[in-house]
């Protein structure tokens, strides 16, 4: 009844981003590795094959080296993928990131949120910097929300921080945080 525009017709001339690209199922693989190598699709019961236009930026937490050695990725997609490959350190090992990406992000989500960007204090910036982000910006993006919606006041301390960050911050007098601190 209806025709509704895919992301590749959606991203016209500008930039696909394909996320977490080392989780894609196999059957979808083939079908972006011929929409990659042919530039140019067909809309699903379409006839007409139309071109792609747009460049392609797929990321990953994934090694897709390792997977085509493991055997559980195709060499194909890794080599149709791997045109210029930018490796990004994790979080973990950026702490010198920490900073700009917390200010950055409590403004984005003090305006997303109808609220006033607070003031970081410099004990919340250390208990940043000391937390290990496993779940890298993702992990430190709602670490963040959720300090920001739970704050009461113009300051963000590491005492407003989640409990999970703040016990995995060393203590002031340079050992361990405590296991339960006081809340």
């Amino acid at each position: 009844k209806s025709r509704r525009d895919g992301r590749i017709v959606e991203a016209g001339t500008g930039t696909l981003f394909l996320d977490e690209i080392g989780e894609l199922p196999p059957g979808l693989q083939a079908k972006l590795l011929r929409v990659l190598s042919e530039r140019s699709f067909q809309r699903v019961g379409g006839r007409e094959t139309l071109p792609m236009e747009c460049r392609v930026i797929a990321a990953t937490s994934r090694d897709l080296e390792e997977m085509v050695k493991a055997g559980t990725g195709r060499e194909d997609r890794y080599y149709r993928l791997a045109v210029v490959i930018l490796t990004v350190p994790p979080l973990r090992e950026r702490d010198g990131d920490i900073d700009l990406l917390a200010e950055a992000s409590l403004e984005r989500l003090a305006a997303r949120l109808g609220r006033r960007v607070p003031r970081m204090s410099e004990d919340a910036r250390e208990a940043l910097r000391a937390y290990p982000w496993k779940g890298n910006v993702r992990e430190l993006l709602n670490l963040l929300e959720r300090a920001l919606v739970l704050l009461d006041g113009e300051e963000l301390t590491a005492a407003e921080l989640p409990r999970e960050l703040r016990e995995a911050a060393p203590s002031p007098n340079g050992g361990e945080a405590a296991s339960h601190p006081a809340e």
